[in-house]
């Protein structure tokens, strides 16, 4: 009879990967702290500072949370932007973890990785939302839009 050795290795990749999440939050709400002006992110649409960028990303965080993200995973389907950036920090603000997918991959690719993901949200701009429909059938879709529907409590 063999051990089981995968156990604590998904147990250890699960810890680091808290590590990094609440890393990457803690920088941000620092930054956003001491530098609310200076800008943080830009893209061909615009800027964000750390001010605003924090406060998108906890109302993502907050949505996602109410809508019962918890613990699992979401694909984000989208190019790359300031949105995007949004919502890969806002599923991690909400506990979860975040599987890019760009909506320029095949059709088979996108549902490949659903399928290997099992029950799982996804986020797309509402431009991209009804292939997501699609491509992503019985799992919810939720857009960037609605990323600010809830206020964070203080």
């Amino acid at each position: 009879m063999q051990a089981n050795t995968d156990a604590p290795q998904a147990t250890e990749r699960h810890h680091a990967q808290g590590i990094w999440r609440h890393l990457a939050l803690r920088y941000l709400e620092r930054s956003a702290a001491r530098y609310p002006d200076k800008v943080a992110v830009v893209d061909e649409e615009g800027s964000l500072t750390y001010g605003r960028l924090y406060e998108r990303v906890r109302r993502a965080g907050t949505t996602l949370a109410a809508r019962g993200l918890g613990g699992r995973p979401a694909i984000v389907f989208a190019d790359k932007g300031i949105d995007t950036i949004v919502a890969f920090l806002g599923v991690l603000a909400a506990g979860g973890c975040y599987v890019p997918v760009d909506p320029g991959v095949p059709d088979e690719r996108a549902a490949g990785i659903a399928r290997a993901l099992g029950e799982s949200f996804v986020l797309a701009r509402t431009s991209d939302a009804a292939r997501a429909r699609v491509l992503f059938a019985g799992r919810e879709i939720v857009t960037f839009a609605e990323l600010d529907a809830v206020k964070p409590d203080d």
